[in-house]
């Protein structure tokens, strides 16, 4: 199993791309200047350009473009070139990302921890057999998957820019390509119509720091349209970078205690609440607490600890009739318990979906 990415190729490419249209003279001493500095890697791929753009020009009946196809025949001796293996053609990733650690940085750029990366390869090669694909990753900082090379055994497993997203989905799919990619965690569900939407259940903690809602889409698994992946989320949850929560000690306590949130959640259920200074004390602990309590709590009387439970127990009802309201006013339509009704046209498509099984 190879992994290749296209950085050490992509600015030659374009430079070989734009200096090959203009003129002869220009284009021969430009070309002897890129291939001069190329590795065999970078001339592989500056060949097929070459081949595409050799046929292009037999194609024009001129004397200039056949003359200018004759000038490239002989800068780089096509003949000459040694073969040149694409399973051979590793990059070291992590190197080529180190070369941007100082430039600024947008939450399209590389930023995918190794391991949470290795945890989601192990998954699809649960999925596919590895052993003989060549693993691609042409996103990086100024990359152009576009026009990226894309071996028959080849598959994408990478972490793409999400603001162009759409466009990637649709790019590989149309090809045929194979790929199973990091996407965006709330509106991945368009990609269903193009391939299989895989969900997970947490954020994933990117290097930058950043909790971003990630799920994935992938042309990997046939007709399905979205499916849950527990697995994929334990193994990418199990993962060093992932814990970055500390392993906070969770405590119940007494209902006679009274807490700041505890009046917040009154509160903002409209109901009203009040102690008096007859009915409590003011404690920085508990005798057997293990450790200490965070800020200042009031110990309560039990006349005034079940007026407590009783308001708390009002301001969830509260809650949650505002909740429903509102909901039923953005939705602008008659809520039946609480929810949405569907329209007859869609009990409909129900009932059809009902019938195919």
């Amino acid at each position: 199993m190879d992994i290749i990415d296209h950085a050490a190729t992509n600015k030659v490419n374009v430079e070989f791309r734009d200096q090959i249209t203009t003129s002869n003279d220009y284009a021969k001493r430009r070309t002897i200047h890129l291939v001069r500095r190329t590795t065999n890697r970078i001339r592989f791929s500056l060949l097929q350009e070459f081949m595409v753009m050799r046929k292009r020009l037999r194609s024009v009946n001129n004397n200039q473009a056949a003359s200018l196809m004759h000038g490239f025949d002989d800068i780089l001796n096509i003949n000459k070139l040694a073969p040149i293996n694409v399973r051979n053609s590793i990059h070291d990733y992590e190197s080529f990302l180190a070369k941007f650690a100082d430039n600024p940085k947008t939450t399209d750029d590389c930023f995918t921890p190794k391991d949470v990366y290795e945890a989601v390869v192990r998954y699809v090669g649960t999925v596919v057999d590895l052993s003989d694909k060549v693993i691609l990753r042409p996103f990086f900082p100024g990359g152009d998957y576009v026009n990226a090379v894309y071996p028959e055994n080849g598959i994408v497993i990478d972490n793409p820019p999400f603001s162009i997203f759409t466009d990637i989905i649709k790019f590989y799919t149309a090809r045929r390509i194979p790929f199973f990619l990091f996407g965006p965690g709330m509106t991945i569900v368009w990609a269903s119509k193009y391939c299989t939407v895989i969900v997970i259940n947490n954020n994933i903690v990117f290097e930058n720091g950043a909790s971003v809602a990630c799920n994935f889409a992938s042309n990997l698994f046939g007709d399905t349209i979205i499916m849950t992946a527990p697995k994929l989320n334990d193994l990418i949850f199990s993962c060093p970078s992932q814990n970055v929560k500390a392993n906070l000690a969770s405590y119940n306590y007494p209902p006679e205690l009274l807490s700041f949130s505890q009046m917040q959640t009154i509160c903002r259920g409209g109901v009203e609440f009040s102690v008096k200074r007859d009915e409590c004390q003011i404690v920085k602990n508990l005798d057997n607490h293990p450790k200490q309590l965070f800020g200042e709590h009031i110990l309560l009387s039990s006349a005034k600890t079940e007026e407590k439970e009783q308001a708390k127990a009002l301001a969830r009802e509260q809650a949650q009739r505002n909740a429903q309201e509102a909901a039923q006013k953005r939705a602008g339509v008659l809520l039946e318990n609480g929810m949405i009704p569907l329209s007859q046209r869609e009990r409909r498509i129900v009932e059809r979906l009902n019938q195919n099984k």
